[in-house]
């Protein structure tokens, strides 16, 4: 299964990520990563912060089962590289009140 992206006012709800991961695995598809791409230029309305992309991933990784806990993520990715790709993986959120950040 391909990267799946995370994109501001179009797949940013914990509930449309669960539905997606269990219509996936039914087919017997394997869910890899909830990946946020690097947006730029006339596509910044659709950028996510990774701190929100963790909170989204932690409430669909709490609504599934099975197979399609296999998911990781939240993470980014830049591809300019030329052989490489870098990856950057969130693993929890810190903070205290409203100001919280993306521990990775």
């Amino acid at each position: 299964m391909p990267w799946q992206g995370l994109a501001d006012t179009v797949n940013d709800a914990p509930g449309v990520w669960a539905a997606l991961l269990r219509i996936q695995v039914q087919p017997g598809m394997i869910p890899r990563t909830m990946i946020l791409r690097p947006v730029t230029g006339l596509g910044t309305q659709f950028r996510v912060t990774l701190a929100r992309a963790q909170q989204i991933f932690a409430g669909a990784y709490a609504g599934v089962s099975g197979l399609a806990r296999t998911v990781r993520g939240p993470a980014m990715r830049d591809e300019r590289g030329p052989r490489r790709p870098a990856e950057l993986m969130a693993s929890g959120l810190c903070g205290a009140g409203q100001d919280r950040s993306a521990l990775s």
